[in-house]
């Protein structure tokens, strides 16, 4: 079986479903003992990078993985998003929605897959996270279809 540890917990139960049905078990990084620390980086390129490689040195048995989003993830970043739009008339409500998968085998090699989608925001929605987990999800589904090539 091959084992995957996830150095990103916003994700986790959706990265779970994309790849059921092959046989893989996905860990955090609590449950693989490895410690959370800082990582270098600018860009949120950069950090998925460097959060993976920090997991990788760690995690010897397995693959790593790190997803990182563009725009702002959680329900207080969104909701900050919203907040700064509200004034701005519909055709100028828009932002960029950038999402990074990054994996590290066992042996180092490093892959990617990155995606993005432009779209208008709505103020008045509950939250974000529909947005970015539907385009998060297209990429785990990359992201199986990439791990089931791979041989045991």
């Amino acid at each position: 079986m091959m084992k995957i540890v996830l150095a990103d917990k916003a994700g986790m139960e959706q990265m779970k479903d994309a790849l059921a049905g092959i046989d893989v078990e996905v860990v955090s990084m609590e449950e693989a003992h490895i410690s959370e620390e800082a990582v270098g980086g600018i860009t949120f390129e950069q950090k998925a990078f460097e959060r993976a490689r920090h997991v990788s040195k760690q995690f010897k048995r397995g693959w790593a993985i790190a997803v990182a989003v563009g725009a702002g993830e959680d329900e207080a970043s969104m909701r900050r998003i919203f907040d700064k739009l509200k004034s701005l008339p519909p055709n100028r409500r828009w932002e960029t929605f950038k999402v990074l998968v990054v994996l590290i085998s066992p042996d180092g090699q490093e892959y990617d897959f990155e995606g993005s989608m432009r779209g208008t925001i709505f103020p008045e929605a509950q939250s974000g996270s529909p947005v970015i987990l539907s385009y998060r999800g297209k990429l785990f589904e990359e992201v199986r279809d990439f791990l089931r090539e791979i041989p045991s």
